[in-house]
C-alpha cells in the first residue's frame, strides 16, 4: 500500500501515550524514596483526581515512599499524606506541554520528562514511574536515533517511532496491569525524554516536519518493527514471529 496519513488526531499534539519509564521494588523505594521536582507549579493528586497539594517550582522536592497496604506516602514538599496505589503530578495552570519534571532516575543522565508523571504501585516488585504526554512530544524524545545523519533518515525514524507508539496506544494491552501502554526500553522502543530532546535538536526538527505522519496498511495504523542491525537482509514478520497477519513486513535485501 502507498504510505498515507492515518486518521490520527493531529489537531494539536495527538493522543496521549503513557510510558513506563522504570520500576522499583517496595524494598528499594523504602530504602531510597522517589524524588520529584519541576520547572513550575504542579499538583499532587490521588488516583481519583483529588488534589492533595500544590507545589511551587522553588519548594523542596516531593518525596514518595511505600507505606503499607498499597499506600504511597508523600512528604517533604507537603505535610505527610497517604495516597492509595497512585500519585499523579500535573500542571496547576492546566498546561502540561511546558511542564518538565526531574524524576532523579537512578544511574541515568536522562532524568527530565515533559508532561505528567505518575507513580503507581501494582505489587511489591512493581512500583512504576510513568510519563504521560502527547504523542508528538513523545517522538521528540526518540532515543532510537541521534539525528546527526542525513535528515531524511531522521524523518523516517521519527515517523516510524510515532507509528509504533500510535499502534501501542490503539492496540496494546500487555502493560495494562501496570497502568501504561509502552515501556521505554529496547524491547519496545527507547524513549529518553526531555534531556534527549534538548541535546539532539534534529530529532525534534524532523518530528515537527513529519507531524502526524504514520505508516498505514488498509487505512489502519501498521505495526512497524525495526532494528539497528541486519546480516544483509531483513526478516519477514512470518519468518521472525510466525504470523501471516502482517503482509507489509517483508524480507528485503539490506546490503
Amino acid at each position: 500500500k502507498t504510505k498515507q496519513v492515518c486518521p490520527v488526531d493531529i489537531s494539536a499534539l495527538g493522543p496521549e501515550i503513557s510510558v513506563g519509564l522504570w520500576n522499583s521494588t517496595k524494598a528499594d523505594v523504602q530504602a531510597t524514596a522517589f524524588k520529584i521536582t519541576a520547572n513550575k507549579e504542579y499538583n499532587i493528586k490521588d488516583k481519583n483526581g483529588n488534589v492533595l497539594g500544590k507545589v511551587s517550582a522553588t519548594s523542596p522536592s516531593t518525596r514518595i515512599t511505600y507505606d503499607s497496604n498499597s499506600n504511597l506516602k508523600i512528604y517533604n514538599s507537603i505535610a505527610d499524606t497517604l495516597s492509595n496505589q497512585e500519585v499523579v503530578f500535573d500542571a496547576t495552570d492546566g498546561n502540561n506541554t511546558d511542564l518538565i519534571f526531574d524524576v532523579n532516575r537512578p544511574n541515568s543522565s536522562y532524568d527530565r520528562y515533559r508532561g505528567k508523571i505518575k507513580i503507581r504501585y501494582t505489587d511489591s516488585n512493581n512500583i512504576w514511574v510513568i510519563n504521560i504526554l502527547p504523542l508528538e512530544h513523545y517522538v521528540w524524545g526518540d532515543g532510537e536515533t541521534t539525528g546527526t545523519g542525513n535528515i531524511n533518515h531522521t524523518r523516517v525514524m521519527t515517523s516510524i517511532f510515532r507509528t509504533y507508539g500510535y499502534w501501542y496506544i490503539k492496540y496494546s494491552t500487555k502493560y495494562a496491569p501496570y497502568g501504561f501502554k509502552i515501556k521505554s526500553d529496547s524491547g519496545n522502543q527507547i524513549y529518553t525524554g526531555y534531556d534527549w530532546e534538548t541535546t539532539h535538536p534534529n530529532i525534534k526538527k524532523a518530528a515537527e516536519e513529519t507531524r502526524g505522519v504514520v505508516a498505514t496498511y488498509s487505512n489502519d495504523v501498521a505495526l512497524t518493527p525495526y532494528s539497528s542491525w541486519s546480516d544483509g537482509r531483513t526478516r519477514s514478520f512470518q519468518e521472525r514471529w510466525g504470523s501471516t497477519e502482517y503482509p507489509w513486513c517483508k524480507s528485503v535485501a539490506d546490503p
